[in-house]
């Protein structure tokens, strides 16, 4: 079967005639729905880790205020072993 006969087939597909109260029907189910409450026990996790992230950002946050590290950038240039001259050709 090429291409050509699949698309032919497509051809044959009819339109399902619904019946004239289901768009109601939907309707009135979703306006049945009512918002559930999240479970408790989400609310406490939700907010444990959310106090544990605070907690940790304020902690990471005082340790680099209060360590004093001096660095510089011939310190970095010599900690990653690079050339300090400018020369294109070495001479």
């Amino acid at each position: 079967m090429n291409a050509d006969d699949q698309l032919n087939e497509l051809k044959k597909i009819r339109q399902v005639d619904t019946p004239p109260f289901l768009y109601t029907r939907i309707q009135s189910r979703i306006d049945a729905l009512t918002e559930a409450p999240a479970p408790r026990q989400w609310a406490w996790g939700f907010s444990l880790g959310a106090v544990l992230v605070l907690a940790l950002n304020m902690g990471v946050l005082l340790t680099a205020t209060n360590t004093k590290r001096e660095s510089s950038v011939s310190d970095v240039v010599s900690a990653m072993q690079l050339s300090t001259n400018n020369d294109f050709y070495h001479e």
